[in-house]
């Protein structure tokens, strides 16, 4: 296993690897020591925490493979490397860098103690995936934007067996919105509606309301067959002329 330390330091000026072969709990684990400078070893996560610049401290607990059931050594603070895209938990068994007088880093998570894995970082993120397609598939999805969250696309489909939205404010613009649905019950305490025209083409209308005001300048009722009137009392005012026009009128 020499051949790939030697020729890491054919190519570069850096010292060449040894690699030392050890155990850990009846699993197979390993060690490269250089000779002088960074060395690579696993260790154990003991905890975590988030710096205000957004990189990820680890508290780890380097293992010494080169004795079999060796006990770790004392803990020391790893920053989690930016190749490192999951975050380490406690008990995670990971592949440190460790560097004497100088920063260690948390390479890669080789075991995980817990099956929950996130993805953490500390800036922005953008996802590249213009030359194909791009799915995701979860038993739940939740998509969570802090201040905003947008989706932009030539073409959007939602769909769905139930669906549900809340709002305090919704506002909808549309060039044409056209809708099918079976049945439709609307509940508001107040609704307003403005428009240059209304065209409405019903089957049958039933309507019962407390109050009831219609002003227009003019209007206009067409019936073909029959029209009723039936009130409790009926008024019919007019200001200059009313004009009651039939072949038979019948009063009382």
């Amino acid at each position: 296993m020499s051949q790939p330390a030697e020729s890491l330091g054919r190519n570069q000026d850096r010292p060449a690897l040894r690699i030392v072969q050890g155990r850990r709990n009846g699993t197979s684990a390993f060690r490269t020591r250089p000779q002088t400078g960074p060395e690579l070893l696993t260790a154990t996560v003991r905890g975590s925490r988030q710096q205000e610049d957004g990189r990820v401290v680890c508290w780890v607990e380097p293992i010494d493979t080169s004795v079999a059931g060796a006990e770790p050594s004392e803990t020391m603070e790893a920053l989690r490397a930016a190749g490192c895209l999951l975050v380490p938990s406690p008990g995670d068994l990971v592949l440190l860098m460790r560097h004497s007088g100088g920063i260690h880093y948390v390479l890669q998570i080789l075991e995980q103690r817990d099956p929950a894995s996130m993805l953490r970082f500390p800036g922005d993120l953008s996802l590249d995936v213009s030359q194909g397609n791009c799915s995701v598939y979860a038993q739940k999805l939740e998509v969570t934007g802090r201040e905003s969250a947008a989706v932009h696309g030539r073409e959007v489909t939602l769909a769905g067996e139930q669906g549900r939205m809340r709002f305090a404010n919704l506002d909808v613009l549309a060039k044409l919105l056209e809708a099918r649905i079976q049945r439709v019950h609307a509940f508001g305490e107040c609704i307003r509606l403005a428009a240059s025209q209304l065209t409405s083409r019903l089957g049958r209308v039933l309507r019962w309301t407390g109050y009831e005001l219609h002003r227009a300048r003019s209007v206009r009722t067409e019936v073909e067959e029959r029209f009723t009137v039936q009130a409790g009392q009926a008024d019919i005012l007019a200001k200059d002329e009313v004009t009651v026009d039939a072949e038979k009128i019948h009063l009382g």
